[in-house]
C-alpha cells in the first residue's frame, strides 16, 4: 500500500455561470488545505462529449496526478434548480481517488 497522500478528483458537467455561460466538462482535484479557486483543474471545450477515460487520465497527468491503483470512477446525478424554478437541469458528477504522480505531495 502506498503512503502517498490521497485526494479526490471530481468531474462535473457545468451548465451555468457568468464566466463560462456555455456548458462544459470540468475536472478538479480537491486538495486541502487551500482555496477551491487554487485547486488544480482542467476544462474541456463546451462542445466536448463526456471526456473518455483516457482523456481524464491525460488531464490528471497534466495536473500532476494519477488514479490510485484499484480505484474506479463513481458516477452520480442530481437535479439542480437555480433561480427558483426558472432553470432546472440534471448535473452529472463523477469522482475517483487520485494521488500525486511519483507518490509525492500534490
Amino acid at each position: 500500500m502506498s503512503n502517498a497522500p490521497a485526494y479526490t478528483a471530481l468531474l462535473a458537467f457545468r451548465s451555468c455561470g457568468t464566466l463560462r455561460p456555455a456548458p462544459f466538462w470540468n475536472l478538479t482535484v480537491a486538495v486541502c488545505p487551500g482555496r477551491v479557486s487554487e485547486w488544480p483543474s482542467h476544462a474541456w471545450p463546451a462542445d466536448t462529449e463526456i471526456p473518455s477515460l483516457a482523456d481524464r487520465e491525460h488531464a490528471l497527468a497534466a495536473l500532476g496526478f494519477t488514479i490510485t491503483r484499484g480505484e474506479e470512477w463513481r458516477w452520480t446525478e442530481d437535479v439542480c434548480t437555480y433561480h427558483g424554478d426558472q432553470l432546472t437541469h440534471v448535473t452529472l458528477l463523477a469522482a475517483v481517488t487520485v494521488q500525486p504522480l511519483g507518490g509525492g505531495a500534490g
